[in-house]
């Protein structure tokens, strides 16, 4: 029993020394440590120290080259962490669109502008010669008429002509004038050939009567007309600005002060001594050609006065001729010039008497007027001079338009429910329909702020 007992004893010492070293050694130890697993090996294996086991064929051959896995508590390896780099892509995904979501709602609250747009009530109507239109000089006129102004500017035009010896020349020079009545509420009446004289005493006259009109409050009347020289010369070739008294008015000096006159433009034309002399045949073909360019300059110039806010009546052309340049090369420059006189009215003021002409109950409404391409207002040529009156008829087509007071639009819709759209613009006036965009989208009233509400209104088109 004693041998037995002592041979157990030796196979567990043996046993519990290879536990030892396996357990505490981990493969990165010293070298010394190495060989001694390594020892444990080979009196496990029974083989000799330096012999390569058969199973490694390449490599080094040294036993050191062992691997040894550390082990965990439970005898095995540890496994690898849950969750991989895989999960971590798909959550940095996700906060990427949340985020992105979030800008975009933020971008359509913060610059999200809730849009109308209007469609206006609108009349065709079509002009004849049988409807007549009164203007009143705007200086003087009486609440709630139809005014006009007058608006002025001189052209010039000239034209070679072979020179055929020379000629003894007499010319009065004459220009547009703006008579002032600062004196007193009542028009003043002006007979022909009233004189206008400059400080330097050059006398120049009216060719007709002149209405001026009564100031209104602190408003002086005022109107232009057309005056010509006394006497031919060039020195009544005056500037514009240059101040005009009444020497007739003289014996009334409040009234001599009060009524006075000043030049619209330079005056030109006046000319005395020997000029170019010109075959008649080409001086008239010459004058033909002048005056077809000056007739352009002046279509030009009324297509600039027809805007959103006037419309031309016919005007007033007037034609002189100007001192000829002096001979080059055997021909001479003959010039003309053109000074053109506009009545204009205000275009929304002449599409309230319009409405009230063709419209049963146009009060309170205001329009303007859309024109077509034959649209026409002519002057009928007879003027009322006493009260400086101006009276015209319309031809062709047009639109009266409703003013959309869109300020007001936005202030009745501001902080409204959407439900209530509907029934706002249906009774808004001068609107006939209207849309509605909201933003954001998701919202379901109108912006409380008025900045936040776009109106658009859209004109209708002229058919005709």
């Amino acid at each position: 029993m004693s041998l037995i007992r002592r041979g157990l004893l030796g196979i567990l010492s043996a046993r519990m020394v290879k536990d030892y070293f396996q357990d505490i050694v981990p493969p990165h130890e010293s070298n010394d440590d190495a060989d001694d697993v390594g020892l444990v090996k080979l009196r496990e294996t029974g083989q000799p120290r330096n012999q390569t086991p058969m199973s490694q064929t390449g490599g080094d051959r040294s036993i050191r080259n062992i691997n040894i896995s550390r082990r965990s508590a439970y005898g095995a390896p540890p496994p690898p962490p849950r969750g991989g780099s895989g999960s971590k892509h798909w959550v940095w995904i996700l906060a990427f669109i949340c985020v992105a979501a979030l800008a975009v709602l933020g971008f359509l609250f913060a610059f999200g502008e809730t849009s109308i747009t209007v469609v206006p009530h609108s009349q065709k109507v079509l002009f004849d010669e049988s409807s007549q239109f009164t203007a009143y000089p705007e200086s003087g006129a009486a609440a709630g008429t139809l005014t006009y102004t007058i608006k002025t500017s001189d052209f010039e035009d000239s034209e070679s002509v072979a020179a055929n010896g020379t000629e003894h020349k007499e010319q009065k020079a004459s220009g547009t004038i703006t008579v002032v009545n600062d004196y007193s509420a009542e028009s003043v009446k002006l007979l022909k050939s009233t004189r206008f004289a400059t400080a330097g005493g050059l006398i120049f006259r009216t060719p007709v009567e002149v209405t001026v009109p009564g100031k209104q409050g602190s408003t002086p009347g005022k109107v232009t007309i057309t005056v010509a020289a006394d006497q031919a010369g060039d020195k009544y070739n005056i500037g514009a600005g240059e101040q005009l008294t009444l020497p007739g008015l003289q014996s009334n000096a409040a009234m001599y002060r009060g009524v006075y006159a000043q030049t619209s433009a330079p005056f030109n034309g006046g000319f005395v001594g020997d000029a170019p002399a010109t075959a008649p045949s080409a001086l008239s073909a010459a004058k033909a050609t002048m005056q077809a360019r000056l007739d352009k300059k002046v279509a030009d110039y009324l297509a600039t006065l027809n805007s959103d806010s006037e419309i031309p009546l016919r005007p007033i052309v007037s034609y002189a001729d100007m001192p000829a340049g002096p001979v080059d090369n055997g021909s001479v420059s003959v010039r003309m010039s053109a000074h053109v006189s506009v009545p204009v009215v205000q275009r929304n003021a002449l599409a309230a008497a319009i409405a009230q002409a063709v419209t049963a109950d146009s009060s309170g409404q205001l329009y303007t007027l859309e024109t077509a391409e034959g649209f026409a207002a002519n002057t009928s040529g007879s003027t009322d001079t006493d009260a400086n009156l101006i009276t015209f008829t319309l031809s062709g087509n047009g639109i009266l338009v409703a003013i959309v007071d869109t300020d007001a639009l936005a202030q009745a819709l501001a902080g409204r429910d959407q439900n209530a759209f509907q029934n706002i613009v249906a009774n808004f006036p001068g609107v006939e329909s209207a849309k509605a965009r909201i933003e954001p989208f998701w919202s379901s009233s109108f912006p409380k702020d008025l900045t936040d509400i776009k109106i658009v209104v859209e004109r209708p088109q002229n058919e005709g």
